[in-house]
């Protein structure tokens, strides 16, 4: 079982903050953004943007209501504005290697193919492990197996592109700091 992000954007009009839709029909589980923006499921190593700040005492009462009804289901409320989002370094790269492995398939032209990353990987002797901690790199068949730093960029996925575009028109109208997106995981 793995862990869904769960939401809302919310835009402030005047002194109150409105929810304006959910976030969780469109954007799917991505650990490494969850990471890299809110701390949560950060295998990655990423500094979190908006780490662990708890729901807004001002969140609308849909958002208000919306989390209450997972009950004590959920955890890593938080919120980020828009403001901070356009203010990101995509380019930042984590802050440590990534806990996972990532494999790459050796192609017939020679070039790496990503495949996948994982953290445990049967086709790996401890021995293997051995060497990957210490050589961050090992090439076993036509496979290489890497322990890497990712850039934020890397993370990226089409999903959330989307939504920031829709908070980015949304900004457009009531101002980068009066566009946010509330959260929580569970």
């Amino acid at each position: 079982m793995g862990v869904d992000i769960y939401g809302w954007v919310e835009v402030k009009e005047g002194n109150e903050w409105r929810a304006l839709f959910q976030i969780n029909l469109l954007i799917k589980r991505n650990y490494d953004m969850f990471g890299s923006l809110f701390g949560v499921e950060n295998y990655a190593n990423f500094k979190p943007i908006a780490e662990g700040r708890g729901l807004p005492d001002n969140a609308d009462w849909i958002t208000r209501e919306t989390r209450w009804e997972y009950g004590h289901d959920v955890f890593g409320d938080t919120w980020i504005t828009y403001k901070e989002i356009k203010e990101i370094d995509w380019e930042e790269e984590s802050e440590d290697y990534d806990k996972r492995i990532h494999e790459y398939e050796i192609g017939e032209d020679g070039k790496l193919r990503y495949i996948m990353k994982y953290e445990w990987s049967s086709e790996l002797s401890l021995d293997d492990y051995k060497i990957l901690l210490e050589k961050k790199e090992l090439k076993k068949g036509n496979k290489v197996y890497k322990l890497e730093k990712i850039k934020r960029k890397d993370v990226l996925t089409e999903d959330w592109i989307i939504l920031f575009e829709i908070m980015d028109v949304l900004a457009k109208h009531y101002g980068d700091e009066n566009v946010r997106l509330v959260v929580w995981f569970g």
